[in-house]
């Protein structure tokens, strides 16, 4: 089970406190700043950074990228780190197994953003991750086992990732984030704009987008998700 450094440090001198302290704490759904003893020195690291995510597409995503997906395939998931630089680190599933062409092509980057998919939070709840997938925002929620993070089309775990059948509440079926509540976000990507001019178009244009197909829902099983339009007009309770 995940549990915070500053846990693990006071459980030393105070393992009462640290105990229900970190129950408490369990319950929490974003990453927040922790303090690490190395050396003698206080050092202020985002939990974000410690923290080494296995990846895996959604079906949502599309066939095309489920197809060379290593969980789909019932192999070692990819993994990656969020550095404090900004850059996101794609790291091999094995030393003998080389990143697939499509991860390394294109630099990753990612920020913190204040919320997605209808929600808002406190900071460290929402990032953006926006080369992989797009201008989506992933939703980080706290598990007893550690973190997870979702978008409608990946989910990332803080932890070991299950194969596929194991954990029913990873499979898709039973995650929260679809297209249809990342309706806005998904659009946005899929017509090239960012979320923040996405939502400040005039309505008369957005039905002229829709008007000339271009936010047509035309995805299919066999098609590429992430490469076809969100319908905006769906409706999203």
């Amino acid at each position: 089970d995940y549990v915070p450094s500053k846990f693990k440090i006071m459980r030393g001198e105070q393992a009462k406190r640290a105990y229900v302290e970190s129950l408490s704490d369990s319950e929490r759904q974003y990453c927040t700043e922790e303090v690490r003893v190395l050396k003698g020195l206080l050092i202020i690291l985002k939990e974000l950074f410690t923290i080494e995510w296995n990846f895996r597409f959604k079906m949502a995503a599309g066939r095309d990228w489920t197809r060379r997906d290593p969980w789909w395939n019932n192999e070692l998931t990819m993994r990656q780190k969020y550095l404090p630089s900004g850059i996101v680190q794609i790291i091999p599933p094995s030393s003998d197994k080389p990143l697939p062409e499509y991860l390394t092509e294109v630099e990753r980057k990612w920020r913190w953003v204040e919320g997605a998919a209808g929600r808002t939070g406190p900071r460290g709840s929402f990032l953006q991750d926006k080369e992989l997938v797009g201008d989506d925002v992933e939703m980080k929620v706290h598990m007893s086992r550690g973190f997870i993070m979702e978008s409608c089309w990946v989910l990332l775990t803080g932890f070991d990732m299950p194969p596929k059948g194991e954990r029913p509440e990873l499979e898709d079926e039973n995650l929260r984030v679809t297209t249809s509540v990342m309706h806005e976000e998904a659009t946005a990507y899929n017509i090239g704009v960012q979320i923040p001019f996405f939502q400040n178009l005039p309505a008369q244009l957005l039905h002229l987008l829709v008007q000339h197909g271009a936010l047509q829902d035309d995805s299919d099983d066999e098609g590429d998700a992430m490469d076809n339009d969100i319908d905006l007009f769906d409706h999203v309770d």
